[in-house]
């Protein structure tokens, strides 16, 4: 099962009446770093993790990732019921409501765009440190296509920014 705090508000009611999610962008979030880890930001992080990189290699991806972070509704939910963070976060500090859904939610949300679904992975190592580990030792991004290269980072460094 899934679950979703919130506060009791028109977006709970459109859940209960409608059966309709809503996918909020990420700059709505309350917090402020949720989904605003851009690539072009960590380019000194990065070399900070010990890569000897050019700002190129990376910020060259920044616009797609930022179109991608501010253009997509992003539906969070928890694999908890109980949490009591949660519920003081985003539950109107214990006054708001827990939905529950099933776990098998894709098959259930129809739409005009496209949905993906992330696990949420918290780690103490930098998000882009899997990305550029896999660059450097030519694990990932290293077809003969360099488009397919270009596209292929992108992407990884997209979902590094919400995962």
């Amino acid at each position: 099962m899934l679950y979703k705090y919130t506060s009791i508000d028109r977006r709970a009611m459109e859940i209960l009446i409608n059966g309709e999610i809503y996918f909020p962008l990420s700059s709505s979030f309350n917090d402020p770093f949720d989904g605003c880890l851009l690539p072009e930001d960590f380019v000194n992080e990065v070399r900070d993790l010990g890569y000897d990189i050019s700002g190129d290699e990376i910020s060259r991806h920044n616009d797609y990732v930022k179109e991608r972070l501010e253009g997509y509704g992003v539906l969070s939910l928890s694999q908890k019921p109980d949490d009591l963070l949660m519920w003081s976060h985003y539950a109107e500090s214990h006054k708001g409501i827990c939905f529950e859904f099933d776990d098998d939610l894709r098959g259930n949300i129809f739409s005009d765009c496209p949905v993906d679904f992330y696990h949420i992975n918290y780690s103490e190592s930098h998000p882009f440190k899997a990305v550029m580990d896999d660059l450097q030792s030519g694990r990932r991004f290293n077809s003969d296509d360099g488009f397919l290269n270009l596209a292929q980072m992108a992407f990884a460094l997209m979902r590094a920014s919400i995962t």
